[in-house]
């Protein structure tokens, strides 16, 4: 994470550094609702291979 911004009308928002699967870095602005839905969906796919085992 390379900055956080807060809004008073919105939810705060992400500047973040990362590098892609193909070597490709990027930087975008991610808000906080996005991260947790990632969050929340990497939670579920890590639940559903630790049942398939």
């Amino acid at each position: 994470m390379i900055v956080r911004a807060e809004y008073a009308e919105s939810v705060g928002h992400y500047l973040l550094r990362y590098v892609t699967a193909d070597g490709s870095l990027v930087e975008s602005w991610w808000s906080e609702h996005a991260l947790l839905s990632l969050k929340e969906s990497r939670k579920a796919d890590l639940v559903s291979v630790s049942q398939a085992t």
